[in-house]
Parts: structure tokens; sequence; C-alpha cells
């Protein structure tokens, strides 16, 4: 598990966020919000700004889901996760930040507080875990998982039969959980609301007029590559 050392390294390496995405925010945007006749967003007017503290503790909670997850792997396969899982959550700031939405903690916050033990926490990540895994895979049938999968999947199947010569069945089966372990830690990091609204500045005209929609692209294409990266370690176990 994560010791209270490297849940402070987790936390100061993700403070290296870029002070400028802020200064881009300056005096100008409410002259550029006139120009453009801006509609406001009212679900993003329902969310509150970015701060520190949110952010601290969304990963005092997230660590409960990550602890479980590398639980689940050997000593090696732990220490190349948690090298990728330290830039990951750097990217995760940053996004935040660049969205200046208040950080939101996905499932565990709303039925235990930060006043319970750790091995509380823990097992409600592990419950959590267990409950998504098993709703978005285990429990669908083969007509299921193939409506729901197949098509987003087959790409990186037919690579894995070609170049580490296993059975179609086996690649497909493999490239599924990618999937899923892939769409639960972008489900962690960035629960519906929060997607939805990430979703909602990587097409806005306007966001896209005052911010610097192309560095909100990019990080967001970063963390699906390197939470990937993590899901295919994941899958092979799960």
């Amino acid at each position: 598990m994560l010791s209270l050392d490297e849940h402070s390294k987790l936390i100061n390496l993700s403070k290296g966020a870029l002070d400028r995405i802020k200064n881009t925010r300056d005096l100008n945007t409410l002259e550029e919000i006139k120009n453009h006749n801006f509609k406001p967003n009212y679900s993003k007017i329902l969310l509150e700004e970015f701060d520190n503290d949110s952010f601290n503790t969304k990963i005092k909670y997230d660590s409960a889901y990550y602890n479980v997850l590398l639980n689940r792997l050997d000593e090696s396969q732990s220490a190349n996760i948690q090298e990728i899982l330290a830039d990951l959550l750097k990217t995760t700031r940053q996004i935040y930040e660049h969205i200046n939405i208040k950080p939101k903690i996905y499932g565990i916050n709303r039925l235990v507080t930060l006043n319970e033990s750790d091995d509380v926490i823990y097992e409600m990540a592990n419950r959590v875990i267990s409950d998504y895994i098993n709703n978005n895979y285990y429990k669908l049938t083969n007509d299921e998982k193939h409506s729901r999968y197949f098509e987003s999947v087959k790409s990186q199947a037919k690579e894995l039969i070609i170049n580490e010569n296993i059975t179609t069945t086996d690649a497909v089966e493999y490239s599924m959980k990618v999937s899923v372990i892939q769409s639960l830690l972008e489900t962690i990091n960035f629960p519906m609301i929060i997607k939805n609204e990430i979703e909602k500045s990587l097409i806005s005209e306007e966001y896209g007029d005052m911010f610097e929609q192309e560095e909100l692209n990019m990080l967001w294409e970063d963390f699906a590559s390197k939470s990937t990266d993590i899901a295919k370690i994941i899958s092979a176990i799960v």
C-alpha cells in the first residue's frame, strides 16, 4: 500500500501543474465573453473552482483505489505502475486546473468520511472496484461484451494476435479488460460530471476562443495514454 510518505510525494508531484494556465484567464476574458455573446454553462456554474485542499483530499481517497489495484500485482509490476501513476496524477491535476473546477471523488465519500480508518476506506474502495468490474465485464453475456467493446478493441486485439502469438479469444478478452480498467481509472479521476465538462470544453468554440483548448486536448490525450498503460498491466490479473 502507498505510505503517508508516498501520498505526500504524489501530491507534491501533482503540484507541478502549469501556473501559466491560470495566467491566461486575465481581465481580457470578461471582454471576450461580451464580444462572443457568451452563453453561460449552467452545469459548470454549480461547480466550485479548483483549490489545492480539495485536490489533496481527492488524492487521499483515490489512493485507496490505487492501493486495491496495486495489491493485486507482484512487486515488479507494482513498481512499474507507481512510476506511471505519479505522472498520471500530475496530469489529472493539470486538467482540473485547466478547466478550473473543484476535484470530485468517485464512489467512496458518499458512504464514508475522512474520519474513518484507512482500512474502512480501503474496503469500500475494494467493493467499488469489484462492483465496477463485475457490472461492466463479468456480469455481461458474451453478446453484451461484443456489442459494448468489440469495435473499440478489435485493432488492439489484432496487434496482440500478430505480435504476441496468442489466440483470438484471449486477445479479445484481454483487450476488453483493458478497456474496462482504463474506463475505471478515468472514472476514478474524473467522475461523470467532471468528464462531461472536459468534453464540452474540448469542443466549445467559446472555450477555444478564450483559453488554450489545444493544451487541454493534449492533457486529455496524455491522460488516456497513461491510464491505458496502467490498464494493460492490471488487466492481466483481473
